[in-house]
This record gives structure tokens, sequence and C-alpha cells, in this order.
């Protein structure tokens, strides 16, 4: 099955660049060499968004139908394109309704999250979960 030409909208993703732990300022000393602590925290950041071409469905009601091994509340959109070519994995982060940042961000205006991307003979499957947005900061 392929995608209709007229059921594709312009979405953007972005890919996980780095991970940076978060450290305090509180430092001690190992082996002779002073150490900044880290509190177990992490700072993601993310490529440049990058536009495709996509079908995007919005899930809804209370189904008992299981697709990937997810319940229906555990995910809040579908995409569906036959571009292949595209690295979409779980940690990218997905532009629909909120235009996307021009440069290297830290995902705080995303909004959707991929859950889960399946692939077929001629299609890739992305399962999205929207993110909650509180100014800088977004949950997944």
């Amino acid at each position: 099955m392929r995608t209709l030409r007229k059921n594709k909208q312009t979405i953007y993703y972005a890919l996980k660049s780095e991970r940076t732990a978060v450290t305090s300022e509180e430092t001690i000393i190992v082996d002779g060499e002073t150490v900044y602590i880290d509190n177990g925290d992490y700072e993601l950041s993310y490529d440049t968004p990058v536009e495709f071409l996509g079908n995007i469905s919005f899930s809804g009601g209370d189904s008992n139908d299981v697709e990937f091994g997810l319940d229906m509340s555990a995910y809040d959109a579908i995409i569906v394109t036959d571009n292949h070519k595209i690295p979409i994995t779980e940690t990218s982060l997905i532009w629909f309704e909120t235009a996307p940042p021009s440069v290297t961000n830290d995902g705080s205006t995303a909004d959707y999250s991929v859950v889960a991307v399946r692939n077929s003979l001629n299609q890739t499957k992305a399962i999205l979960k929207r993110r909650v947005k509180n100014g800088n900061q977004s949950e997944t």
C-alpha cells in the first residue's frame, strides 16, 4: 500500500544529537583531581529539524485493540510515510502544529515524541505521544 500524495502534510523531525550530564557547582577531589559532582540529570540537544512529507492521523476513542503492543492511551498520533530514507527513531522529536526552530535546539517546542517506529515493505509508521509544553520544560 502506498501513501497518496494528496494525504501528505509537511512535518518536521529532529534527531537527538547530544546528551550532556548536568553537574553542580560543588567539587570533590578524586585521586588528586578536582571533579564536579554529577547530580544525575541530563540535558538533551537535538539537530536542526528536517522537513518531510507524511500522512499524520490522530487516534481517539476507547478501544481494546493493541497496535505495536501499545495501549490506545499510550499514543496520540501515527505518521505513515513511504520514504524509508527518513532516519526517525524512538529518540526523535516531531513538529507538526508548532513552527520548528531553525537551529540546533533543546526540543522544548516539539509537539510529539516518537514512541515506536515500524517499517514494512513500502512504508514507515511512527507512533507519537503528545508532549506537554510548559514554558521551556516539556514532558515526554
